[in-house]
């Protein structure tokens, strides 16, 4: 676990120096990290912890849906549903490597920014830490890490016949320390909208968060294929890093037997 916190770099390129570094960086991880790295065990993992995901779903079906019934015909049964949930609440307990450390940055003097070259492991980076600046460190003992909780809002629309309108809300606490309700927050807002019959659909999306920006996708569906391009339109400024995404996938359904006459899907 890696945190930083205010950290501030003045970089001279004419003299490849770092000026008025400061800030604070908490390095935390498992003592199993450096028993693995000297051959002393080939465990990965050995913490324990607890977590769970709750969630409730309603969904509004008007007088001209309450006698659909749901195949693979594909046809609307409900006019909308709304959806809500937190995954993964929870905790994970570890034993802190004895290297695990906070540390304040101050810097009296330039140093040369080659000084952080070829950083080989966590260790290396700390001991250049140590050797460049004047540090205040807190060394760290046994600690915990929630998990990634996530709380989402999803509103699904059945618009007209086979096209829908969908509205998505994802809220991650990103400080893995600090409570969910503590945390500085990631939100995730996603509007799509999709055409779908038994054997095709047509969907798109466009997403914002603060970090990424604007991005879109679109993807198509025959049967149980699946074709999509995401990142289609970048939506963000020139500094962002531009990727494109592609997406192949075969969904294949677990039929059981219905008394229901179903639609031809291929």
């Amino acid at each position: 676990y890696i945190e930083i916190e205010g950290l501030q770099i003045d970089y001279d390129k004419q003299t490849n120096t770092l000026n008025n570094v400061g800030g604070e960086i908490t390095f935390n991880y498992n003592s199993q990290l450096d028993e693995l790295s000297e051959g002393e065990t080939k465990k990965i993992f050995n913490s324990s912890g607890y977590g769970m995901s709750f969630g409730v779903n309603y969904e509004y079906k008007s007088a001209k849906y309450l006698n659909t019934v749901v195949d693979r015909k594909n046809k609307p049964n409900y006019l909308f549903k709304v959806s809500t949930s937190f995954r993964d609440i929870g905790k994970i307990f570890f034993k802190a490597s004895e290297r695990s450390a906070s540390y304040k940055i101050k810097q009296s003097t330039a140093v040369n920014a080659d000084a952080f070259n070829d950083i080989k492991s966590i260790s290396d980076f700390q001991s250049r830490l140590t050797n460049n600046f004047s540090l205040e460190t807190n060394k760290l003992k046994d600690y915990n890490l929630r998990l990634p909780t996530t709380w989402n809002l999803n509103v699904d629309w059945n618009v007209w016949r086979n096209f829908y309108f969908n509205n998505y809300i994802d809220v991650v606490g990103v400080q893995m320390q600090e409570s969910y309700f503590n945390s500085k927050m990631l939100i995730l807002h996603k509007i799509s909208g999709r055409f779908e019959k038994a054997k095709y659909g047509f969907y798109t999306s466009f997403n914002y968060d603060k970090y990424s920006k604007w991005g879109s996708s679109l993807s198509l569906r025959y049967s149980i294929l699946y074709l999509g391009v995401s990142n289609l339109v970048k939506l963000s400024h020139k500094e962002s890093a531009k990727s494109l995404g592609l997406m192949f996938a075969l969904k294949i359904p677990i039929l059981s037997k219905s008394e229901t006459k179903k639609g031809r899907i291929f």
